[in-house]
């Protein structure tokens, strides 16, 4: 049985990327004899439990007591290179899946054997998109530009580039010929289906710039005044909870806008609501609008690079929304909340629309690539 090892600097978040490789990883042990390698997990536990088949191991980098980047990081860097060239060189592993972090600077150059890969879990053009709305902002963009030119110089040492859209696919293929793009599978275990009957709106990820949550709170002004029943539920956590929280406040909108943090539960929350809303910015793939959709939801999403295109048909099983476009987010949220007949219909095809992404069709893609490295 062939040998796989997937690579992460750590597992306790609980973020889209974490959740699909453990699922991905799960669903070819099937066929492979699959490890999980951690570098950074410090002890914490793992966010989203692993299948029982595939073996976990952390390799407990070295992290200085007072970790000061520019004086440590290399030490880390030495520490986790070390540990890794001595495991992969003694597992013999066939394939080696990278998920980028620390390990992609290193990883093509150790000789242990193995095809290396790299699963690239966001879009090429991220660095742009972190540096908008910080200090600074032409330091920040020539930061960013750097940063893809050195990511893309890296990258290209792996004997193959996974992406998750075929819009990211045909990007990377203007610097090599070695991308493909497999989707992310759907990732909810056991979806629970809506009725499209509650007043409810829901919205899912991180709580950060990138998310859009901010145009999504002024989205709901309008929203509010025609239809002061309805709620948007925003789940998530992150580093712009307290500014998101002042602004529903400064809108007079604390009764009808909710932040309850993260769930484990979130498929009891998505058969509880009527409408999902993505009002990213930026998304690599979208697993949440995925999960909306297994739900039987009918989908709004702004049309930001690159996810959101391919898993929502427009006008059939939602909407795809000109970025930033407000007032037509919020339009096309009202069509969907005046329409019982539309919103329920939507969220039928959605049920048909999300079969592409399957766990099997993507373990079928997964396959594809490892048999064209041997």
């Amino acid at each position: 049985m062939k040998k796989i090892a997937f690579v992460i600097d750590s597992l306790y978040n609980s973020g889209g990327m974490e959740l699909s490789t453990s699922i991905v990883a799960g669903g070819l042990t099937d066929c492979y004899d699959v490890t999980m390698i951690t570098g950074l997990q410090c002890g914490r536990h793992l966010f989203y439990p692993l299948n029982d088949k595939v073996r976990y191991i952390d390799l407990d980098v070295y992290i200085p007591k007072c970790h000061i980047p520019i004086f440590s990081n290399w030490r880390i860097k030495a520490d986790y290179k070390r540990k890794l060239s001595k495991f992969l060189t003694c597992e013999h592993f066939d394939y080696v899946v990278c998920l980028g972090g620390i390990t992609e600077y290193f990883l093509p150059s150790l000789k242990d054997g193995s095809k290396k890969i790299f699963w690239f879990k966001f879009e090429i053009d991220i660095f742009k998109i972190w540096s908008v709305k910080r200090r600074f902002a032409l330091l920040r963009k020539l930061e960013s530009d750097l940063q893809k030119k050195r990511m893309i110089a890296n990258v290209k040492r792996f004997d193959k580039v996974v992406v998750l859209t075929d819009h990211d696919e045909q990007q990377w293929r203007k610097y090599t010929d070695k991308a493909k793009r497999i989707y992310n599978p759907i990732t909810l275990a056991s979806p629970q289906v809506s009725d499209c009957t509650n007043k409810r709106v829901i919205a899912v990820g991180r709580l950060d710039y990138v998310k859009g949550y901010d145009m999504l709170i002024d989205v709901w002004v309008k929203v509010n005044k025609k239809h002061p029943d309805w709620k948007l539920t925003i789940f998530g956590t992150g580093k712009d909870r307290a500014a998101l929280a002042k602004q529903i406040e400064d809108l007079g909108l604390e009764k009808v806008v909710i932040l309850p943090g993260a769930t484990k539960h979130i498929s009891e929350e998505y058969a509880k609501s009527s409408i999902f809303v993505s009002s990213a910015r930026e998304e690599g793939f979208g697993n949440v609008m995925t999960e909306a959709e297994a739900s039987g939801l009918p989908v709004v999403a702004f049309d930001c690079p690159y996810g959101p295109r391919e898993i929502i048909r427009d006008g059939y099983n939602g909407y795809l929304v000109p970025l930033n476009d407000k007032a037509q987010m919020a339009e096309r949220i009202l069509s969907l909340i005046e329409d019982s007949e539309k919103r329920m219909l939507m969220g039928k095809r959605s049920l048909e629309v999300v079969k592409k992404f399957s766990l099997g069709n993507i373990i079928n893609d997964w396959k594809i690539v490892f048999n064209d490295l041997k």
